[in-house]
């Protein structure tokens, strides 16, 4: 949205309205901080081990294996892996949530109407509830919500998550 308002002179708020809209009704997608038409690949290609890991890491998207479980799963030295899934998180195909969670971006998508859904039932809520609309552990669950913290899609306070800007912005925007 930041490169819309200042290439293409559109108001700030018009353009974060424009973005959000275009991502709700699937008309545009977005890999990282990269927004495209929704089935454009970005990036490099894939080595065929990051292939192999990114399609590992999407069989179970709100789970994902361990980076040593990965590791012992394609008969790769730790640090082979660890550097392909740095690419893959470098790519923006992967999301380094904490040392041992790795999430395809799939997960993270997924991850996201659960979010809207938890704040249009109340301002609130709390890990537990989010752990369990998501149907993971809190070994993800955590992770998660300080990545989605971060994104601005969350925002902790104590133990409760109240809406951030980013999911305020495509709830209001549903409800206009």
């Amino acid at each position: 949205a930041d490169e819309l308002t200042g290439r293409m002179r559109l108001d700030a708020n018009l353009a974060k309205l424009v973005v959000t809209h275009s991502l709700t009704a699937g008309t545009i997608a977005q890999t990282g901080n990269v927004y495209h038409a929704p089935g454009f690949s970005t990036g490099p290609k894939l080595s065929p081990l990051e292939a192999k890991l990114e399609a590992i890491l999407r069989e179970e998207p709100l789970t994902p294996p361990r980076p040593d479980q990965l590791a012992e799963q394609v008969h790769q030295h730790q640090a082979v892996v660890d550097a392909a899934l740095d690419n893959l998180v470098r790519v923006a195909r992967a999301v380094k949530l904490d040392k041992k969670v790795i999430m395809h971006v799939d997960g993270i998508e997924l991850a996201k109407p659960v979010v809207l859904d938890l704040f249009r039932k109340k301002a609130n809520f709390e890990t537990v509830e989010f752990r369990t609309a998501l149907g993971v552990s809190r070994k993800y669950a955590v992770p998660l919500l300080d990545y989605l913290d971060q994104q601005k899609w969350t925002v902790r306070n104590a133990n409760l998550r109240r809406i951030g800007s980013a999911a305020k912005a495509i709830l209001e925007n549903e409800s206009s």
